[in-house]
Formats: C-alpha cells, sequence, structure tokens
C-alpha cells in the first residue's frame, strides 16, 4: 500500500521540478524581449532553438537516471522476495523476473545521450518501501513497464526521429 501511494508523490515531483526547470530555461534573458523578435531575428531564434534542445537533453538523462534508479531499487524488492519465496514457482518466476531487469538495466546503461553527466536518481529508493510479496513485486513491475521505462523509450524514439 505504501507503494502505491508514492507513485502519485514521485509524479508530482517530477511535475514541479519539470515545470521549475522550464521556467528557468525559458525566462527571456531580455526583459523587454517582444514574440516579434523571436520570429524576425535569426539570432534569438537559434539561441532559442539552443536552449530547447539543451532542455530535451536535460529531460532524457533524468528520466533515463529515474528508470535506472527504479529498476535498481526493484531488482533489490525482486531478490528480498526470491529470498522469501517458498514455491519452487514462485522462485523460477521472481529469477526470470531478475534477468529481465538486468537486461533492461544493461541496455539503459548503454544508452549513449550526448553530455550524460546526470547520476543515478535515488528518489525512486527514498519513495519506494521493500516488497516481498509476489504480487506486489510483480505488480510495481508492470507498474515500472507502463510508466518512466515505456516514456523513455517514447522519448529517445522520438529524439531520433527529429535527428534525422
Amino acid at each position: 500500500m505504501a507503494a502505491d501511494q508514492a507513485s502519485p508523490l514521485c509524479a508530482s515531483l517530477g511535475l514541479l521540478l519539470l515545470l521549475l526547470i522550464e521556467v528557468i530555461c525559458f525566462h527571456p534573458p531580455v526583459v523587454q524581449a517582444s514574440p516579434t523578435d523571436l520570429l524576425c531575428n535569426r539570432q534569438a531564434r537559434k539561441k532559442m532553438e539552443k536552449r530547447i534542445e539543451r532542455l530535451r537533453k536535460a529531460m532524457l538523462q533524468q528520466k533515463r537516471a529515474e528508470v535506472v534508479g527504479a529498476l535498481r531499487v526493484f531488482q533489490d524488492a525482486v531478490q528480498g522476495a526470491r529470498n522469501q519465496s517458498t514455491s519452487e514457482c514462485q522462485t523460477s518466476l521472481l529469477e526470470k523476473l531478475g534477468d529481465h531487469i538486468r537486461n533492461y538495466l544493461i541496455i539503459i546503461n548503454r544508452l549513449q545521450i550526448q553530455n550524460d553527466t546526470v547520476p543515478p536518481s535515488h528518489s525512486a529508493a527514498q519513495n519506494c518501501s521493500s516488497l516481498n510479496s509476489t504480487s506486489e513485486v510483480l505488480k510495481q513491475y508492470g507498474n515500472l513497464l507502463k510508466g518512466k521505462l515505456e516514456h523513455l523509450v517514447i522519448d529517445l524514439h522520438s529524439q531520433g526521429a527529429d535527428s534525422e
């Protein structure tokens, strides 16, 4: 139940952080700037395009760090549930799940995002309780795949399409 309550908190903190980043990045350096300056002034337009690109990269780096942090926390939860499991079927299922998590970690750690200097996020570890129930572990895995990991892949795909 604590894990269910942590999800909205993570989402709201993430949205708040994103809003703060947007306010900082899109705050015009010149107070008297007008919309026509951006459209008509080639230098202003290029500066804004560079800022937008930096923001996109920073958001991708942050999402990647959050996914890695969540996968590591989840990997520990799977290991804990596996250690407490008495059923051979559950143990086998959790072992396969652990293998899938390791594969995701390998893939995500090999992603090359330019200027990737954001350390892995520990926010996932702060807001998740330890999971020992197999059903809770599987539920969290589904949420992770449908949430952060899926959004990261979509953003990476759109970034690749934009660069072509």
